[in-house]
């Protein structure tokens, strides 16, 4: 697996043309991404709450979020053509936060605040996802929801799914784990590394846990108690093919695709080093973040043959890449 896809040769046409694309997104998000933070007119996930479904909220409709942990654009899109027809979708598009990682990009959606904002308000709150509960219990109140019946309810396994219980408050988030825990996994054992070999197995693992759980059918009782429900994900993933030597010592953090730390370095053009890290919307958790560009994931220069071994073709999160930065919010009705 790794040879297969750490060779670039290997890659078809439109792989080859992402690859070109992702680089120029790479430098344009090195060189705009603070400007765009202060853009209204970018929607970033610390806007989705109070610019997308707060509104419908005041007008009284019932509001219903799935949030897939790990889902990229278009995995969705692959998903929804198995859906039944009658389902009428409004695309909408967004960009996450980076690092492209959990605790950054869906607390600020529960939050409706940067990174730095949360972190400030709420010391340590940034440091987990288990204020899920709390962030948007805030938020409603400081918008005038205050006492307002929510509902967050966390899945992580496919049971939980099927047993779901929906229609239970007027605004309604149901966060989907499993999918990350699977593409973990895939990782981690290695008789599931050899089942799901690239992109198109994963998404085909994903659809049949989605369809045995009976998604569409979740999704076709809330439409017919009246909700309007939103399709969502807090960040994407990508295939590591390409392996950027990291170096810092045993300070830095650990991840694949960013690293914070005071001494982080990286060797030649496969990642962009931030050093103003509230300029991107981050609280100082060092003064130094390399952020993996594109298909590339980092590696120590100690080993670099084996690590390169290990790691080559899984499945990352926490870089800058358009799979994973470029997310949908897409309304059902």
């Amino acid at each position: 697996m790794a040879d297969h896809f750490g060779d670039r040769e290997a890659l078809g046409p439109v792989e080859s043309e992402l690859t070109a694309l992702n680089q120029e997104f790479a430098r344009w998000v090195a060189r705009a991404f603070p400007e765009a933070l202060a853009e209204e007119e970018v929607l970033f996930p610390h806007h989705l709450l109070t610019q997308e479904v707060f509104p419908l909220l005041k007008e009284g409709r019932k509001i219903a979020i799935f949030l897939f942990d790990s889902m990229r654009l278009d995995q969705l899109y692959r998903l929804l053509r198995g859906f039944p027809q009658g389902f009428r979708f409004t695309p909408r598009l967004y960009m996450a936060l980076l690092p492209t990682a959990t605790l950054f990009c869906r607390n600020a959606f529960f939050g409706g605040q940067l990174p730095l904002q949360i972190e400030r308000r709420y010391p340590g709150w940034l440091a987990d996802n288990l204020h899920e509960k709390e962030l948007p219990a805030k938020l409603l109140t400081e918008n005038g929801f205050k006492n307002f019946p929510y509902r967050v309810e966390k899945i992580n396994h496919l049971k939980a799914l099927m047993e779901l219980q929906t229609g239970q408050a007027p605004f309604e988030i149901i966060v989907i784990n499993f999918l990350d825990m699977v593409q973990h996994l895939r990782r981690e054992i290695q008789a599931l590394r050899a089942l799901l070999r690239g992109k198109d197995s994963v998404f085909r693992m994903g659809e049949f846990l989605l369809a045995e759980a009976g998604l569409s059918e979740h999704i076709a009782r809330l439409l017919s108690a009246g909700y309007i429900v939103f399709l969502t994900s807090d960040h994407g993933w990508v295939e590591g093919r390409d392996p950027v030597i990291v170096e810092g010592g045993g300070e830095l953090s650990p991840g694949l695709r960013f690293k914070f730390g005071d001494s982080v370095r990286v060797r030649g053009k496969g990642a962009v080093l931030v050093t103003q890290l509230e300029q991107w919307g981050l609280p100082p958790l060092s003064t130094r973040l390399a952020l993996a560009k594109g298909y590339g994931y980092f590696i120590y220069p100690s080993a670099p043959s084996r690590f390169r071994k290990t790691y080559a073709g899984g499945i990352y999160h926490g870089g800058i890449s358009l799979e994973e930065m470029v997310l949908p919010f897409f309304r059902v009705e």
